[in-house]
């Protein structure tokens, strides 16, 4: 007889098996949350771990979804091999098992293989799918199963007559609550910023390509001595349909306008999405993401599917540090350096928007080209223009007697 079965030779009745049950019992549902518990502080640390490092290289990443991607694949396969690993060792437990005593069998009292533990492990995603009453069935079945035991074949027994039942009481009592503020404190925060960072670097990458599209398109007419297509405020002065004779008071007109709405319905879409009349490498697109919905396919861009605010009345002689486009989640009146020291004067967040980022950050695109992500701790005037002295820069301030910001 396999020695590790020897607590289930002299046990009493069989089970439906034919197989007598194990000689101390089957571990009850309160051991095995509270070594559940157990396990999860340990993991959590580590998951922990995992989110730290994911923040810090997304901080400075390009592209940080490969990076986030990757985190969460190692945090899955750190959890697999926590459990697989400890629960088909020796001592067939995890450490929360063997504070309270308890271990795992297959259905002979056999210590599991590696193979099996994985399937025990990755079968929770089903007690999981039931709405955690997997787990919840090993209160109330024969053999005090959960679901993911029934699928694998397996037992959770106590190690020994002595039950343990106070030693679970207790960590239940102490751990329940640290264990999900560890995870509320800790870890989700960390999760939340690296997808906060993501969402960032790709709204960035966006404005980034409408910047480089209106660049392009006013390098082309440079030659033809046409005018920049840079939007402009005021009356309009002329007639005509080219963009830069135009005057608006949004940017969603403006983005319209760019993208050649009217002339697309009546000419039908371009297979690349963008009209040629205007600029290449502009579509409606790049105004949606990070909570603000993209516009239907053949629709008008509106406020709602417009993430940006832009600067009006650019000219070229202009420093490079002025943002050119904005997250609309900003007021646009901050933008506006007044009199006095600018570390004194900071952006605002938005009472109209509050997407994208919400009260989390705001990114904006320089004249020239740069993109810039920031955090509301960090959006005082003297950041946002860094050429500045301290006492504020009167050519920043000049060139704001005629810039305005389009809001959506």
């Amino acid at each position: 007889m396999n020695p590790e079965a020897s607590d289930y030779a002299d046990s009493g009745q069989p089970n439906n098996f034919g197989t007598p049950p194990p000689l101390h019992g089957y571990a009850g549902f309160w051991k095995r949350y509270a070594a559940a518990l157990i396990d999860l502080v340990i993991i959590g640390v580590l998951w922990l771990g995992i989110g730290l490092f994911v923040g810090i290289v997304c901080d400075g990443a390009a592209n940080p979804v490969p990076i986030v991607f990757i985190g969460t694949a190692i945090s899955v396969i750190i959890a697999w091999l926590y459990f697989a690993l400890f629960e088909s060792s020796p001592n067939q437990a995890t450490p929360g098992k063997m504070a309270v005593g308890i271990k795992v069998t297959d259905m002979d009292g056999n210590r599991i293989s590696f193979g099996k533990a994985s399937g025990r492990h990755f079968g929770k995603i089903l007690s999981v799918l039931t709405v955690l009453v997997g787990y919840i069935m090993a209160a109330f079945t024969q053999k005090k199963q959960g679901l993911h035991d029934i699928v694998s074949g397996c037992l959770v027994v106590n190690k020994s007559k002595r039950s343990g039942c106070v030693v679970a009481i207790i960590i239940c009592a102490t751990l329940a609550v640290p264990a999900l503020g560890i995870l509320n404190a800790a870890l989700f925060p960390e999760i939340s910023n690296a997808t906060l960072q993501a969402n960032m670097t790709a709204m960035g990458m966006r404005a980034k390509d409408i910047y480089v599209a209106i660049s392009a398109a006013n390098t082309e007419r440079e030659p033809l001595g046409l005018p920049p297509v840079w939007p402009k405020t005021g009356e309009q002065t002329e007639a005509g349909d080219d963009l830069a004779q135009m005057t608006f008071k949004n940017s969603t007109d403006y983005f319209n306008a760019l993208y050649d709405a009217e002339q697309c319905k009546i000419q039908g879409w371009n297979e690349q999405g963008y009209s040629h009349s205007v600029t290449y490498g502009f579509d409606l697109s790049k105004c949606a993401g990070a909570g603000v919905p993209r516009v239907p396919e053949g629709g008008r861009l509106t406020a709602e599917n417009n993430a940006w605010i832009i600067a009006a009345n650019i000219r070229e002689e202009m420093e490079d540090i002025i943002p050119i486009l904005v997250s609309r989640n900003v007021d646009p009146a901050s933008l506006i350096p007044r009199d006095g020291d600018l570390r004194k004067q900071f952006l605002r967040p938005s009472k109209e928007f509050k997407t994208p980022f919400g009260d989390k950050g705001f990114v904006l695109v320089r004249k020239g080209g740069a993109i810039y992500k920031g955090s509301w701790r960090y959006a005082s005037l003297d950041i946002i223009y860094p050429s500045a002295n301290r006492e504020g820069n009167q050519a920043i301030r000049d060139a704001f007697q005629k810039v305005e910001y389009l809001a959506p």
